[in-house]
Formats: C-alpha cells, structure tokens, sequence
C-alpha cells in the first residue's frame, strides 16, 4: 500500500533533482580547566559540527539548494586525573549542558551530555591528546592544547 506522501506527482518530482553525498565537519571543541587539586578539574566546553549536502537539478546539476544542519554545545565538564606526571596524563571526563540545532531556518534547544571513558594527554606546554568517550564531542578525539 502506498503512504498518503507518495503520489505520482511526487514520484516524477523525484526524478527531477538529485541529492549529493552528505559531508561533515568533524567535532570541534575548546576547553577550558581550572585544577581544584591534583586530580580534580572544572571547566567548560563549546563544541561545533555541521551536515551538508546540495540538493540539484537532474539536467541542468543547478544547486536548487543545501541541505545544512549545524549543532553547537556548551558543556560544564568535571575531570578525573588517575595518572598525573610531568609530560603524561591519564584522565576520565564528564559533563552536561545545552545543545542548540540548527536546519533551515528551525532551530532546537536540548540537553545534552558528554564523557571521556578514558583520555591520555602528551606534552608539558603545548600538548596532544587522544580520546575515546561519547557524547557531542564524538567517540574517538584527537587534538591538541595549550597549559598556561
């Protein structure tokens, strides 16, 4: 049986335009950490990513218009260092905050979490790190960062 949505009108419609392959950003986040002893940490995270794709036209391949869906999040983070040395870190991570989606001109306010199962961080100063977690900042991070 075919839905209410699926008239021929919209069968032929289809055939008129096409959708390009959907691409990604990856997650982007800046944090910040105030350390309230040697092991425990505060702060805050903002996180970025987007989803696009370009709607066209089948015989002329005109951009009739792009799919786009961004989400930005700021997140209040609490850190746990098991392991704390002078140029390596082994630490686990959670927080929770808000989460704001963006597609067309809608948009959508949600709670949201984020939590690091276990992160590893290399350096002094200027450093790199490796994650492996969930949440809005995704599953597998990896980056670097700046102690001051």
């Amino acid at each position: 049986m075919l839905s209410e949505f699926r008239t021929s009108s919209d069968i032929l419609a289809k055939q008129r335009y096409y959708q390009t392959p959907t691409y990604w950003t990856p997650p982007m986040s800046f944090e910040y950490s105030y350390y309230v002893n040697k092991w425990l940490s505060v702060g805050g995270k903002a996180s970025f990513w987007a989803l696009y794709s370009d709607v066209r036209n089948i015989a002329t391949d005109e951009r009739l218009y792009r799919d786009n869906s961004y989400v930005a999040s700021a997140i209040l983070n609490i850190r746990f260092d098991y392991l704390r040395r002078e140029y390596v870190q082994l630490y686990s991570a959670i927080g929770a905050g808000l989460a704001a989606r963006f597609k067309y001109n809608d948009g959508i306010l949600t709670p949201m979490y984020d939590f690091t199962l276990f992160g590893i961080s290399i350096g002094k100063d200027f450093y790199g790190f490796g994650e492996i977690g969930g949440g809005t900042s995704g599953a597998l991070r990896l980056g670097f960062g700046w102690r001051f």
